[in-house]
């Protein structure tokens, strides 16, 4: 029982190091930081100290971790999307890459999930019109670049850097676009039904 909460201990103080850390390097590199989710790779000279690391060319190096600088939960909340949209939103997140990049089929995530496809198809249209995903191909996807997951701090700056304005996530009009995007792709429908009742 002892080594179980020591272990615990070990791991809540290095969570703690950790996210100081990146959220120092992430404010004084300039991100638009909301908050930090506690998976990313780091650099902490507290964490060599207290010997949570592995010594890696002299510096203190958590292995197969990344950081995301903005929390996904917060941020996407005022969307108001349907749920499904939301499941699809972190099932794809939490298998992505560095970057950002998914590779997961329609009926991949439904399984995943316990989803229908029609449901799955609902969410991902629901995430590409919030501009939260966009689809590459079938099968791959990629989530925004404020919602993705890097390496480095330096990787996070670069992509935020080169995305779209329109695409980020602290635009003051970011859920009203949605919003807008929303009923336009229902009155995009509904002139398509018309249509086809007048040919019929």
């Amino acid at each position: 029982m002892a080594r179980s909460f020591n272990l615990a201990d070990a791991l809540e103080r290095a969570i703690g190091y950790y996210m100081t850390a990146v959220a120092d390097r992430l404010l004084a590199e300039g991100l638009p930081v909301d908050s930090i989710s506690a998976f990313g790779r780091y650099d902490d000279e507290e964490e060599r100290k207290h010997g949570n690391d592995d010594e890696e060319g002299g510096r203190a190096v958590s292995r197969g971790m990344l950081f995301t600088p903005v929390n996904a939960e917060g941020v996407v909340a005022a969307l108001d999307l349907p749920g499904p949209a939301y499941r699809v939103l972190f099932a794809l997140r939490s298998r992505s890459e560095p970057g950002g990049r998914a590779e997961m089929g329609q009926n991949q995530i439904a399984a995943l999930l316990g989803l229908s496809r029609p449901s799955v198809t609902s969410g991902l249209r629901e995430l590409i019109l919030a501009r939260l995903v966009t689809k590459q191909r079938n099968g791959v996807y990629r989530i925004n670049a404020m919602l993705a997951a890097y390496e480095t701090p330096a990787d996070a700056r670069a992509a935020i850097d080169a995305m779209d304005p329109a695409d980020r996530l602290d635009d003051p009009h970011f859920v009203a676009r949605y919003h807008q995007a929303v009923q336009d792709y229902r009155d995009q429908l509904a002139r398509e039904r018309r249509k086809k009742l007048r040919v019929a």
